[in-house]
């Protein structure tokens, strides 16, 4: 069986070329379709840009304020749907450079970014055969997770490009350097957190120590700018979040709500779990 599959690999990578544009076609089609009418006001980097404005404006201690936040994200323009930021502060930091341009452009650049990591990640880890690598391109970007990501604007493809980087650099006997890519995880840890702990138990000591000093950096860097009133907000949003979100989804629906927006919010739920 594993020398039939070995023999026919050009196969397979054409078979997974046509997967992978059915794949993207559909994401194009559909989700995405039903998403575009809204992709400014709904997308997630309107939180963390409405942050980086209370950060910056108000001081980091602020940044976790939900009023703070409700009131940056209308500032954006009509239509443009609150919901609490509740990601790392070093999230907010790296899209603070955005605020020099209206949030239309930034929204333009942030989607890039997201794009150029994903074909980053895949340039990396991909096979060396043209047609296979073709295949791989297209099945990455076709898969639903991902492609949801790059359309709610999630820092996901970051944290995809941080472990992608790091394994590059291990593979070329640079184990510090990887370490520090890894710190990256702090954009959206939940994907990735186990990732160091297999590094140490593998026996990647110098990898899991580079990642674990950087990381508590900017842990300390993060508590010291929120300063004590920050963490406390911070502390209740994590453990309020879904109470107060509610107030804020309950009156931008209003009474009755509208169908394109259920068929959005049924994209986002599924996304989210995936």
């Amino acid at each position: 069986m594993i020398e039939f599959l070995r023999a026919r690999r050009r196969l397979w990578a054409a078979v997974g070329v046509v997967v992978g544009l059915i794949l993207v076609a559909w994401d194009l089609l559909v989700p995405a379709a039903a998403f575009f009418p809204q992709y400014a006001t709904r997308n997630d980097l309107r939180l963390a840009y409405a942050a980086a404005m209370v950060g910056l404006q108000q001081g980091y201690g602020h940044l976790y304020d939900l009023g703070a936040q409700k009131v940056a994200i209308e500032s954006l323009g009509a239509g443009f749907n609150p919901q609490p930021f509740i990601s790392p502060p070093p999230l907010a930091w790296l899209v603070t450079p955005l605020l020099a341009v209206p949030f239309p452009v930034a929204l333009a650049v942030w989607t890039a970014l997201l794009l150029a990591a994903l074909v980053w990640t895949w340039h990396l880890l991909g096979p060396s055969e043209p047609l296979a690598k073709v295949a791989h391109l297209l099945l990455w970007l076709g898969l639903f997770p991902v492609a949801f990501g790059i359309i709610v604007g999630q820092p996901g493809a970051l944290v995809a490009a941080a472990v992608a980087t790091a394994w590059w650099l291990m593979r070329r006997d640079h184990p510090v350097w990887a370490g520090v890519a890894l710190s990256l995880l702090v954009l959206k840890p939940q994907l990735a957190i186990l990732v160091p702990i297999c590094l140490l138990i593998s026996g990647h000591a110098r990898t899991f120590g580079a990642w674990m000093v950087a990381t508590l950096f900017l842990g300390l860097l993060s508590l010291a700018l929120l300063g004590p009133d920050g963490i406390a907000r911070y502390r209740d949003v994590l453990a309020q979040t879904q109470t107060a979100a509610r107030p804020w989804a309950a009156a931008e629906r209003g009474a009755g709500g509208r169908r394109g927006d259920r068929a959005v919010r049924r994209l986002e739920t599924k996304g989210r779990r995936a």
